[in-house]
């Protein structure tokens, strides 16, 4: 039996970048604005424990255990298990929007995403149990071409748009820097410092609202398009209308690109019940287009701008 956890990239990048954030950011901070920086490094070291805590959840609930009869994997609350004989076909994906090792049944499919587990090790694992054959196009091309009419069937007659909502940063730190604000408000002016209060409850309270307001996008997708709704903006892409395709593996960013606009894209943030069922429908919807993703670096400024304007 071979027990693989997450790759050291993962505790290296998920958690030990956000240990040293919590210690940097906040002492840097104080040493150039001093006092003025208190309580923004405050939200800046809580953030950094949030974000400690759920790389060590990850690390720590997420495993691929290999035995003499089979794979079982744990991915957070999902267990999955899938008997060697039944492996139809398994399937190596580099594209930067989805880097997965997927082995196909004719019941189900298992995606072991990599660089979060390490994938030659995983791989050496599978070649001691699968056969070389389970490995070529040939047998994955009919598991596809029925895998594709499901999805069809699945997506033809949707009764309503599929949809999910984010859940980045922006609004775990704006309810942090909300309550905050409203925090040091009412603590200055119970210390007779009204000019105090005045200026850090609307300056915490307002950059809250403001993150609060901008997490409030939403996504939605149907047969046809795909649409980002917020507050402040609407966008709308018909699938057939995609020209190019983005990415940004760093920032797990994807933008879909056309003659009348762009959209981009963050999965990775997505929160909702369709959340499986709208990825799904992306990874169809793209592999039909066969348009081959380029990487660039501007998507991060494009996605600031499309959530802020």
């Amino acid at each position: 039996m071979k027990i693989i956890k997450p790759s050291i990239r993962h505790w290296i990048v998920g958690v030990g970048a956000w240990g040293v954030f919590i210690f940097v950011a906040p002492i840097v901070g104080i040493y150039i604005w001093e006092e003025r920086f208190y309580w923004i490094a405050v939200l800046c070291f809580l953030f950094g424990i949030y974000r400690i805590i759920v790389g060590v959840k990850k690390g720590v609930n997420n495993q691929i255990i290999f035995q003499a009869t089979g794979i079982e994997c744990s991915f957070g609350k999902e267990d999955l298990s899938i008997r060697w004989e039944d492996i139809e076909a398994i399937q190596v994906i580099d594209q930067s929007y989805e880097k997965l090792i997927m082995i196909y049944t004719d019941q189900e499919e298992i995606g072991i995403t990599h660089p979060f587990f390490n994938k030659k090790e995983v791989l050496q694992q599978l070649n001691q149990y699968v056969s070389p054959d389970k490995f070529s196009p040939q047998a994955l091309q009919p598991l596809l071409q029925e895998y594709y009419k499901a999805l069809n069937r699945e997506f033809a007659n949707l009764p309503q748009p599929l949809k999910v909502s984010h859940l980045g940063f922006e609004k775990f730190f704006g309810i942090v820097a909300l309550l905050g604000g409203v925090g040091c408000a009412a603590l200055f002016y119970f210390w007779n410092n009204l000019d105090t209060a005045l200026f850090f409850g609307p300056l915490f309270g307002g950059l809250g609202l403001i993150l609060i307001i901008i997490s409030l996008g939403s996504i939605e997708a149907t047969n046809q398009e795909i649409k980002y709704r917020s507050p402040i903006r609407q966008i709308s892409m018909r699938w057939e209308d995609i020209r190019q395709i983005y990415i940004n593996s760093d920032n797990g960013l994807l933008a879909l690109v056309s003659d009348e606009g762009r959209l981009v894209l963050k999965p990775g943030s997505w929160t909702g019940k369709n959340k499986e069922q709208i990825l799904r429908l992306l990874v169809y919807k793209l592999e039909i287009l066969g348009i081959e993703p380029k990487e660039s670096i501007k998507i991060s400024f494009w996605y600031s701008k499309m959530k802020r304007t």
